[in-house]
């Protein structure tokens, strides 16, 4: 077993990527904007109705269970289907981490998302792809073909989700990875205790008295000091 494995430390980093969708991309991107909305005010819809019933007829609602029933409604609505399935699930997955965060008192109630003022969340847990480095890079997003981003830095671990969101007229790809980092091994030097004073600078356990500050940086360096 490698044991540099068991002491490594999972980072999770986002990374945000500039995109330039094509016009038809772009055009893409703004239809999945209004169905991802329309099917987020319909979910939210339901969780508040059942809230507001009698506590005889309350059940409680969960993503799984509104995920269930997602297939039923894309078969109902061709237009919500063109949405990938994966970004749908997703999305159904964020308003319940909403009312989560709502009724552990950390976040705001959520709010039904408007028109012009609010984007839904377009979200690809998987499936998706960051390609080359630099201007030559690319993003391959279900149902979207690749698209051109700047890859100012790579990707160091594993990429769990990609997000396209959109600031003003830019689009950009933001991408969540997890990182896998060892911990650094134990230091081997002798520990030391130091003593600070007033009319003395510093004082060594090993040493004594450092008498200057050239010295004091020379055992800084070559010993252990606990923090």
């Amino acid at each position: 077993m490698d044991m540099r494995r068991l002491c490594s430390v999972l980072i999770h980093r986002g990374e945000r990527y500039r995109l330039y969708p094509t016009p038809e991309q772009s055009a893409t991107l703004a239809v999945w904007d209004g169905s991802l909305r329309f099917l987020w005010n319909l979910a939210h819809g339901q969780r508040v109705a059942m809230g507001q019933r009698c506590k005889v007829d309350r059940r409680q609602i969960t993503a799984f269970g509104q995920q269930l029933e997602l297939t039923e409604l894309r078969a109902m609505l061709p237009w919500l289907a063109v949405v990938p399935r994966d970004v749908c699930d997703q999305l159904l997955a964020q308003l319940d981490l909403a009312w989560q965060r709502y009724f552990q008192g950390i976040a705001e109630r959520p709010c039904f998302k408007r028109k012009g003022r609010d984007r839904a969340p377009l979200i690809a847990p998987q499936d998706f792809r960051v390609e080359g480095a630099g201007r030559q890079g690319r993003l391959v997003f279900p149902k979207l073909g690749p698209a051109r981003i700047v890859v100012h830095r790579p990707l160091r671990g594993r990429a769990k989700q990609c997000a396209i969101v959109r600031d003003g007229d830019a689009w950009f790809a933001c991408v969540s990875q997890e990182i896998d980092v060892v911990d650094p091994l134990p230091s081997t030097k002798p520990v030391v205790a130091i003593d600070r004073g007033i009319a003395v600078l510093l004082a060594f356990s090993c040493v004594g008295v450092a008498a200057s500050l050239a010295v004091r940086e020379t055992w800084c360096r070559n010993v252990h000091v606990p923090r």
